[in-house]
């Protein structure tokens, strides 16, 4: 809701709902396929309104100098799953003629959005934001880049985010501590201002805290 939403609350806890973090990717390499298998950090199906997204969040404590690709093939397994899904459906209800047939997806059939946030915990990101950052245009004109499709990235950098009082949960407590876990006095200081909440600190967000400072140092 900060993040992307401005702070509203957008999102409600009752909005959120569980999906596997399972990533299955299938390539066809000849006649072969070739199957591999790994796992999101976090994964959930959200109600944004009426509309559903699919939303993963992908914890860095380290930059990751390719993650463009990474969170790429990660919202293309999603999309390729959703894909299967209704592939099966069809298959089960053999309701598609023609193309469709072939395609295996209907031409009214749409995916859920998908949306990945990068959480980094380090000190600066300084990797690559987006995939056109990753890529060779040495002999490329400005107008001829357009045509290579871009893949953004979405990170909150937690120790450099500004926006901590915008949060209506303990995560503004964690990322004021973690902001201020190197500097004694600032530290004390935020404690101080922040006494009652930090008395009612829910057991999660202090083992995020403990964790995590202690990895800082």
């Amino acid at each position: 809701n900060v993040f992307y939403f401005g702070g509203q609350p957008v999102i409600r806890p009752e909005d959120v709902q569980e999906m596997s973090s399972e990533v299955t990717v299938i390539r066809k390499h000849a006649d072969e396929l070739l199957t591999t298998f790994g796992f999101r950090d976090v994964l959930r199906k959200v109600a944004c309104g009426t509309q559903f997204v699919v939303m993963g969040i992908e914890e860095q404590s380290e930059v990751h100098y390719a993650m463009p690709v990474r969170v790429m093939e990660y919202d293309t397994a999603e999309y390729g799953r959703q894909v299967r899904e209704k592939k099966k459906l069809h298959r089960e209800q053999k309701d598609l003629r023609g193309s469709e047939f072939l395609s295996g997806f209907s031409r009214k059939d749409r995916m859920l959005p998908t949306i990945t946030l990068v959480l980094y915990f380090g000190e600066r990101w300084d990797g690559a934001r987006s995939l056109h950052e990753l890529l060779d245009f040495t002999e490329w004109a400005d107008h001829l880049r357009k045509i290579v499709a871009d893949y953004p990235l979405h990170i909150l950098e937690v120790l450099k985010y500004p926006n901590i009082n915008l949060f209506q949960t303990d995560l503004g407590l964690v990322f004021g501590f973690l902001q201020n876990a190197k500097k004694k006095d600032s530290l004390k200081e935020f404690i101080s201002i922040h006494k009652n909440q930090f008395a009612d600190l829910r057991e999660d967000a202090y083992d995020v805290i403990a964790e995590l400072a202690n990895a800082a140092e």
